[in-house]
């Protein structure tokens, strides 16, 4: 038998197998879902579950305050840069034109318009 065909029957075995498997629980789980206390049951799992997590984040916050409150502090400065980014880029260009002494424009306004252009049509 060649190793292709050899591969292909032993994938179709693990295919049924896992199809068994996975048919076997939908059964139970329709045979429990049947059953009186069922949803009970699902609910005291879920909070089971819950109190772990809760359990574990508690824990896990008590053992690092000081790195959690400093990831906290750093999301902080960047919503704040986030939400002011067009004020501090005018003051950070404001910064460095006042170092370069480049305060007058640039010959463009503001609409991107060529001062000296203009002049020169309005010449002609």
């Amino acid at each position: 038998m060649s190793p292709m065909k050899r591969r292909l029957i032993e994938d179709r075995a693990m295919r049924d197998e896992a199809r068994g498997v996975v048919r076997a629980q939908v059964a139970w789980f329709k045979a429990g879902a049947g059953e009186p206390g069922f949803a009970n049951h699902v609910i005291a799992t879920a909070s089971d579950y819950a109190h772990t997590v809760a359990d574990g984040a508690a824990e896990f916050v008590h053992d690092n305050k000081g790195k959690l409150s400093g990831g906290v502090a750093v999301a902080a400065l960047g919503l704040a840069a986030f939400l002011f980014r067009d004020r501090l880029g005018d003051l950070v260009q404001g910064m460095i034109d006042g170092l370069t002494g480049d305060d007058e424009t640039d010959g463009a306004d503001e609409d991107g318009a060529d001062e000296t252009a203009i002049r020169t049509e309005q010449e002609t």
